[in-house]
């Protein structure tokens, strides 16, 4: 995963490119319309005044109205007369103060505009008709602008669509694609992060981590002084639209009011929401009775229906439905639905789920609501779970607070853990029991993260795997605190039985081991593929291992309670092998270094019989855990077994299953291979 190729950043620049570039035709035309000369060449149109025949055609015939013709220019690719046209485009529309309109000379060949999304206005001919007002507008050719109170100061694409409004105007001064978003404490402080239209969870991090960047593609400002609306976008039936920007397919339908706002290609406003101040990216979405302001949404994310968002930074493929979310940050695939609730929640990584009547924001003293909390990744809250603040728990990701648990303030660093009630009313945690009891989860969350990512322009950086390098030190840091036998602040304010503790030992020693060892596994198929002598190989492979440089893991448990940002999956590097030969070092061969050969295929064998070992456990460990809901099921429930997919013929079982065989299948052949060299040298 790198974040320095600049083809990763191409769809950025060129979206940047693409507004400047509207913004100066825009700009282009409004000087052409003001203009003294009589005719003005503009690329394939002319723009010129109205001839005698022409202003007596929209008076007469056309029934429109203006107090002074002169300021009204028309944009055709014609000098000659075109009367007959404007008959058919336009009327009963009042012009005010300047306007260039566009005239179709070929209005049969596209009356009827090629879109995914149709709807009954889509077969409206071109033109201009039942306006109240249209005053110090540009109407590119082949526009519609139908049956709308007020259209000022705004200039209307070539195939875009502005029906049945009330107003659509800008307050006067000049606009942009930025956004100040105060973060974090909602009084009493606050983490202010601007934004634009372009910026991704990269900037956003770097941001709140105050690490200054230069990407002129994310951070640029476009400053615009009227409304656009390209081509194939769509305004209709808003009563007020103030100070917009609408790219290619972008809509707002049916809204009840839209201000300050910036929509990227097939972003929609709709359905009586209302929005300010909000910039929407590709495809991100505000729906039913939504009320949005101060808000990024970037790709394929969505806000709606019924929900109530404010200072708030949205994430790719994040989903945010029927609940409220305030000064926060939510990284991608984040999910919260069902009457929950957020507040200064910093949750950068994102991957997390809220359930229904959660309260993440229980984030006042008393004294002020100042307070707030880092989430891991990946983390999810229960149904009803209340949440006190201050909490960290970024460095605890894929964590899950049990249904009905209210969570006291704490730093709490131990991953992949459960965190539920006892009978005595008492939190207690099981740390790595995902990794252990509900493996399942892990493997079916890769597959969800991965079919869920729609947002193209951010996957470079947004397939992360959840078993990586920086995930792999924090269960080495978390088996460190649970070895040491201490009272760690890392735990948090939640009870630690020593059953739960040896449990957590073995969770995240599995995890380290079958990481470091896959890794193991598949460096030596490369260098088989590379050398086809068995004895070469080996040499190269110890050699990599014990010559690879050093990588920091860690050799005591922190005594005190470390306040740190989650490291950050794009920054971890791409050579995560250096990080396995490390791990390896300090796992299994921390006492000497194997000298001979013997010792050299000797300790080979026996790390892949461990790693056989492990994919084996967790291969069945994944059919157990969902074997287990299977049997409580199938007890409690009439009919379950029809009604269900069982774990024999889960596809998440299956696969696993499936992967586990071939692994044993390749590792058996490496110990055959390695066998035979024993051998001939005997």
């Amino acid at each position: 995963m790198t974040t320095k190729n600049p083809s990763n950043w191409a769809p950025f620049e060129a979206c940047l490119t693409e507004q400047r570039q509207w913004i100066e035709r825009c700009s282009s035309l409004v000087q052409q319309s003001k203009a003294t000369s009589t005719n003005f060449g503009s690329g394939d149109h002319l723009v010129r005044g109205l001839t005698n025949l022409e202003r007596d055609t929209l008076i007469q015939v056309c029934h429109c109205q203006c107090s002074d013709w002169s300021q009204v220019q028309i944009l055709v690719a014609s000098s000659q007369d075109v009367s007959q046209h404007l008959a058919k485009q336009v009327s009963h529309t009042r012009f005010s103060g300047w306007v260039l309109l566009g005239v179709d000379l070929n209005e049969n060949s596209i009356s009827v505009l090629q879109d995914k999304q149709k709807n009954d206005h889509d077969f409206l001919p071109w033109g201009v008709h039942k306006n109240g007002v249209v005053r110090n507008c540009v109407l590119e050719p082949g526009c519609r602008v139908y049956d709308n109170a007020v259209v000022s100061n705004t200039f209307i694409a070539a195939n875009a669509s502005v029906v049945q409004c009330g107003s659509i105007s800008t307050s006067g001064d000049e606009n942009d694609d930025a956004l100040q978003v105060e973060v974090g404490p909602e009084t009493g402080g606050s983490r202010p992060i601007t934004v634009t239209v372009r910026s991704t969870i990269i900037d956003v991090c770097d941001s709140l981590r105050g690490i200054p960047t230069n990407r002129p593609c994310c951070l640029d400002v476009v400053s615009r002084s009227m409304n656009i609306v390209a081509s194939h976008a769509k305004i209709m039936s808003t009563p007020m639209v103030l100070n917009v920007s609408l790219a290619t397919h972008a809509r707002i339908e049916g809204a009840a009011h839209v201000s300050d706002c910036t929509l990227l290609e097939g972003a929609q406003i709709s359905t009586g929401s209302v929005v300010k101040k909000a910039l929407l990216q590709w495809n991100a979405s505000v729906v039913g009775n939504s009320s949005v302001s101060n808000v990024l949404l970037m790709e394929e994310s969505s806000i709606g229906p019924n929900s109530f968002v404010s200072e708030t930074i949205v994430g790719p493929d994040s989903h945010l439905s029927a609940g409220e979310v305030h000064a926060s940050v939510l990284g991608p695939n984040s999910n919260a639905h069902h009457q929950s609730l957020l507040i200064g929640v910093l949750w950068p990584l994102g991957r997390g789920n809220v359930g229904y009547g959660a309260n993440v924001g229980s984030n006042h003293t008393g004294r002020l609501p100042d307070q707030e909390l880092l989430c891991g990744e990946g983390v999810f809250f229960g149904l009803s779970a209340s949440i006190k603040f201050p909490l960290n728990i970024g460095n605890s990701p894929y964590t899950i607070v049990a249904s009905g648990v209210t969570l006291p303030p704490q730093n709490m660093s131990l991953p992949f853990s459960l965190i539920l009630m006892d009978d005595n009313g008492k939190n207690v945690i099981l740390p790595g029991w995902i990794l252990t009891s509900s493996p399942y989860t892990v493997v079916r969350s890769e597959a969800k993260y991965k079919n869920r990512r729609k947002a193209k322009r951010h996957d470079f950086y947004t397939g992360w795997s959840m078993i990586r390098p920086g995930t792999v030190d924090l269960c080495w840091k978390a088996r460190l605190v649970l070895q040491s036998k201490q009272k760690s602040p890392h735990i948090g304010s939640n009870l630690l039985s020593e059953h739960s503790r040896k449990a957590g030992i073995i969770a995240y020693t599995d995890t380290i081991q079958r990481y470091a060892l896959s890794g193991l596994f598949h460096r030596i198929t490369e260098l088989q593929q590379q050398m086809p002598i068995c004895s070469q190989w080996i040499s190269k492979l110890y050699k990599e291992i014990w010559e690879a440089p050093e990588y920091l893991m860690g050799d005591e448990a922190s005594t005190s309670s470390e306040v740190t940002w989650p490291v950050m999956p794009w920054e971890e590097g791409n050579d995560s092998w250096r990080h396995e030969c490390a791990i390896i070092r300090q796992e299994f061969m921390a006492v000497s270094v194997p000298k001979s050969h013997k010792e050299r295929v000797d300790g080979l064998q026996s790390l892949l019989v461990r790693f056989r070992e492990l994919e084996a456990s967790h291969a069945q460990k994944v059919f157990k855990s969902k074997k287990r809901d299977d049997i409580r099921g199938t007890a409690t429930i009439p009919g379950y077994a029809q009604a269900h997919v069982l774990a024999e013929d889960d596809p998440v079982v299956k696969s696993t299953r499936e992967m586990s065989r071939h692994m044993d299948s390749q590792i058996q052949k490496i110990l055959t291979d390695l066998d035979e060299v024993q051998r001939s040298r005997l």
